[in-house]
């Protein structure tokens, strides 16, 4: 029996290093895979972080985009497009670049690419968001050389006032001048006209769409008061001179409150013709009662005067003038290519303080000029935005 069981005995195979082979080989498993999913987890978690800063970038450029719209696509024609220089946002590693396409006269699309750069320096996400931008232009139809709210008064001095289209002398950036319009559009039934005064062609009288120029001259007139480029509070009495600067370097002074823009286009290098501002006069007596302020100026765009005016010799303004006072006599000669909108007028050149040569002249591209550089931009309210 001893040598039959001996062989049995001497048999040690058994089952613990199979099982422990396996053992290890499933904790590897677990192991692995844990820090597997652990790491699709962190790169998941980091490429969302990426295309999070991706998105705010574009979304970045998009509010530095739209306000800019105007300025940055001024030179383009419908169909083009201009790309702004890829920008950092402060020191991180977000980045957008703006393109802005002009669809038409009133639309433009503007384009975000926004990136984020790891560490590593690679572009490790993009997006792209777009908004359609509408462009809003003041709407006052100004369609005579003088409109007047009240009996227009013209004296028996030098006085023209022109309703022919006229094109201002240097501007090279006007369409065709087009039909002649009234030279006086009032809504009054009467008017006080000396024999000797230039009216040409006519005038309108009981004109109805002058009844409308009651509300530019109040809510129109305090909204485009409160967007001016320039705001003065001249006393009673004062006489303003405003001419345009251009600094040493041949750039426009824009910063100085009686620089007005370049209508003769003759300074030097020309710095000051594409200057447009809004020039807000606020006039009042002490009692609050509207003031009276005499203008020695060359001036472009829009200018608005809450108060009486009366322009002096040597003045040249071309584009469009709202007066809620009177709008009154010139000493010497001064013109006006554009148009006028008054609350009431005595044009009386000849009177027994003030004598010289007044004309005004009506410019559809004066006015039109004027108005479109107060254009502004806003997003489109419906289907604006995108994001891809």
């Amino acid at each position: 029996m001893a040598t039959r069981l001996a062989p049995l005995l001497n048999d040690r195979r058994g089952i613990a290093l199979p099982v422990a082979i396996f053992a290890l080989v499933m904790i590897g498993t677990l192991v692995g895979g844990v820090f597997f999913t652990a790491r699709l987890e962190m790169k998941g978690g980091e490429s969302s972080l990426s295309a999070m800063r991706a998105s705010e970038a574009a979304q970045g450029g998009l509010m530095v985009g739209v306000p800019n719209t105007l300025t940055w696509g001024a030179s383009l024609t419908d169909g083009q497009s201009t790309t702004i220089a890829r920008t950092q946002i402060g020191t991180s590693g977000s980045y957008y670049t703006i393109t802005i396409t002009r669809l038409n006269r009133y639309m433009y699309l503007v384009r975000s690419l926004g990136q984020y750069e790891g560490r590593s320096g690679f572009v490790s996400a993009e997006r792209t968001m777009a908004q359609l931008v509408k462009r809003y232009i003041p709407e006052v139809n100004v369609k005579s050389a003088a409109t007047i709210v009240g009996v227009p008064s013209v004296g028996s001095g030098s006085v023209t006032v022109d309703g022919n289209d006229h094109t201002p002398p240097g501007w090279t950036n006007c369409d065709p001048p087009g039909a002649a319009e009234p030279a006086i559009r009032t809504n009054s039934g009467t008017t006080d006209l000396h024999a000797k005064a230039n009216i040409v062609p006519s005038v309108s009288t009981g004109d109805t769409t002058v009844t409308n120029m009651s509300s530019i001259l109040d809510t129109l007139f305090f909204q485009l008061a409160s967007q001016a480029n320039v705001i003065l509070n001249p006393n009673h009495n004062s006489i303003l001179s405003a001419d345009p600067v251009p600094n040493g370097t041949g750039t426009c002074t824009t910063s100085n409150t009686l620089n007005w823009g370049d209508p003769t286009r003759n300074t030097p290098a020309h710095a000051c013709e594409g200057y447009f501002p809004i020039v807000y006069l606020n006039v009042t007596k002490n009692s609050g009662a509207l003031g009276d302020v005499r203008i020695h100026a060359t001036g472009q765009g829009v200018l608005l005067i809450n108060g009486n005016m009366e322009l002096n010799a040597g003045s040249v303004y071309n584009g469009l003038i709202l007066v809620r006072g009177q709008a009154g006599k010139a000493n010497g000669k001064a013109t006006i290519t554009g148009g006028i909108v008054s609350q009431n007028a005595d044009l009386e050149a000849d009177g027994a303080d003030f004598s010289g040569t007044l004309t005004i002249n009506y410019s559809r591209c004066a006015v039109k000029t004027a108005l479109e550089n107060l254009a502004v931009t806003a997003p489109t309210q419906y289907r604006g935005f995108m994001q891809f």
